[in-house]
């Protein structure tokens, strides 16, 4: 669904070039998406493509080629399968530097969880209201 609404929204926008005072909205089937939906899309997408980019940097910085670092990075947090390169069907991730081992931990668990779920824990004010309900429930 969301790749889809981006889609939909490169669309919408690539249109805006050609008629920048046109009112387009973004639409799914009959409906229109909300500015609010669209901004949550773009801001996973976002923060997606941030969390990818650094951890194949750290990945690849640390002694892996290329594709073994993008390769490695996109299946714990993509959820998918195989890895290409030196940490291939036939091999593991045995052989690469702990820190980044420790990296592609951290983005399983970001992929498992999502990352906007991830973001919204790491955020104080969550910590402080989770804290409060179960200091009332004790």
């Amino acid at each position: 669904m969301r790749h889809l609404l981006i889609g939909r929204y490169t669309l919408t926008e690539l249109r805006r070039t050609r008629h920048p005072r046109a009112v387009r909205p973004v639409k799914l089937s009959t409906l229109v998406v909300s500015d609010s939906v669209m901004r949550t899309v773009l801001v996973f997408l976002s923060f997606y493509v941030l969390m990818i980019a650094l951890c194949v940097m750290v990945v690849a910085g640390l002694g892996a080629d290329l594709i073994t670092g993008i390769t490695t990075t996109m299946a714990p947090l993509g959820n998918v399968g195989p890895e290409l390169g030196q940490v291939g069907p036939m091999a593991n991730v045995g052989h690469l530097h702990p820190v980044s081992k420790c990296v592609l931990i951290a983005a399983m668990l970001v992929g498992r969880l999502e990352v906007l779920t991830v973001l919204a824990r790491l955020r104080p004010e969550v910590w402080r209201s989770t804290r409060w309900k179960i200091a009332t429930r004790i």
